[in-house]
């Protein structure tokens, strides 16, 4: 059954391949690392499967909850060049997906799922 589940896993990966490739204006490599940022963040938190969403929505209560990360460890997470990454990061601060902290940390904003 290996071309039955290929096709059905094509049928859901092209199309939102297509999708975030449109949403970046082709710039893939920007959404990779808003994946990984997101990733990193919310892992803790979704460890938890009794945790309440809510919480979340709320930018105090939430920077508490997100396990933070930096351009350092996104690049060696992604394999990517540490340079790439701050153009990334600098790109997606600037378009309101991501904020830096007064430490240097990397966080989701709470309009990157809108």
């Amino acid at each position: 059954n290996r071309a039955r589940i290929s096709l059905a896993l094509s049928q859901f990966t092209v199309p939102l391949l297509s999708r975030i490739y449109h949403a970046f204006d082709g710039d893939m490599v920007a959404a990779i690392v808003l994946g990984e940022i997101a990733h990193r963040n919310v892992e803790r938190w979704l460890a938890d499967q009794e945790n309440p969403e809510q919480p979340l929505h709320d930018p105090v209560l939430r920077k508490g909850l997100m396990r933070p990360c930096n351009a350092l460890s996104i690049a060696e997470a992604c394999g990517l060049p540490r340079e790439t990454v701050r153009r990334k990061v600098v790109a997606l601060i600037e378009r309101g997906y991501i904020y830096r902290d007064e430490q240097g940390l990397l966080y989701l904003t709470t309009t990157v799922g809108e």
